[in-house]
């Protein structure tokens, strides 16, 4: 590796002299994840599969260099993933490393030429059912719990935008809604669940009494009290703080991991999102079109809302009973 000057700007490092092996760009990419917090398994996981990335381009004869990766190189590695036969999933996943790896050393070729993938009809993929959704429903929760599973599985929020949520973002005159700040900072609307308002009544009650515990316990120590006015937070030491995006291991602990083990069903924040838009699109009255669901959900595209809902086979058979020969 040569001698280079480097400065960030936001999640693409800016240099003088890159790295001139493969490998030395991969430990350059790790080391700058590993700086920034990053989590160990996410960083390993990076490694592996830029690794994968970097021997796929040299058995096709390619660079094996991110920052001289062409339009072309970008369509050939795509293609060889779909002519092996990988799940839509995987897919996915290795192409946001491929892109991010190349980003990284300045290269946005791979955003510029992205490719459109197929609807995922994996039978592996979780959703829950009506009886486990009134299972978790109908357990005893907290209030914390109870706000945020409400926002994961009636509203169809991600995990980062419900710790990303602020009491300025809560509109409850006229027709009340949710301010989401959602993937990529893009803001969306999402209106009241019929017992949102219910449910966030009980939830600001038992926030405004850690406000009095925070208020207290600062007054006591001679601190000065402090509240971050994120909707969903906790108390520590006379500071009502929200959970960390970055490390959202605090978040799942406290919310969606005690939640399942109480009521002895195994969830996580995207098997609950992905049950909302499944349960809206599907019911048997008024369900709901592809593109509101897609616009609640905030996806670009209509493709990705398929993805979510998958088939049901319920309505497989349905339709199977229509042939008329």
């Amino acid at each position: 590796m040569r001698n280079s000057a480097l400065s960030f700007r936001g999640n693409v490092i800016s240099v003088s002299g890159y790295p001139t092996t493969a490998e030395g760009c991969i430990d350059s990419w790790v080391r700058w994840h590993t700086k920034y917090g990053t989590l160990p398994k996410t960083r390993k996981g990076y490694y592996s599969t830029a690794s994968m990335i970097v021997r796929t381009f040299r058995s096709l004869g390619r660079s094996d260099l991110p920052y001289n990766w062409s339009e072309e190189d970008f369509t050939a590695i795509r293609q060889y993933w779909a002519d092996s036969g990988l799940e839509v999933k995987t897919r996915k996943d290795y192409d946001f490393v491929l892109r991010s790896f190349a980003k990284f050393f300045g290269n946005a070729t791979g955003d510029k030429t992205k490719t459109r993938f197929p609807p995922d009809s994996r039978p592996n993929v979780r959703w829950l059912t009506l009886e486990e959704v009134h299972i978790i429903i109908n357990t005893p929760m907290s209030e914390l719990e109870e706000m945020c599973i409400h926002l994961m599985l009636s509203m169809g929020l991600r995990r980062v935008e419900v710790i990303r949520a602020k009491l300025a973002d809560i509109h409850t005159e006229g027709y009340p809604y949710i301010a989401v700040d959602g993937k990529g900072h893009k803001m969306r609307k999402v209106p009241f669940n019929w017992s949102t308002a219910f449910i966030l009544s009980r939830w600001m009650e038992r926030r405004n009494a850690l406000v009095d515990r925070a208020r207290r316990k600062a007054k006591r120590n001679n601190r000065k009290f402090f509240d971050s006015g994120h909707l969903i937070v906790y108390e520590r030491v006379g500071k009502l703080l929200p959970y960390s995006e970055l490390h959202p291991n605090g978040f799942d602990a406290a919310v969606v991991t005690a939640v399942g083990v109480r009521c002895g069903i195994h969830f996580d924040n995207h098997t609950l999102r992905r049950t909302f838009g499944r349960e809206l699109y599907y019911k048997d009255t008024e369900p709901i079109d592809l593109l509101t669901l897609s616009m609640l959900y905030g996806h670009d595209s209509i493709d990705q809302t398929v993805s979510y809902i998958g088939p049901d086979p319920r309505r497989m058979a349905s339709g199977i009973l229509k042939t008329s020969y």
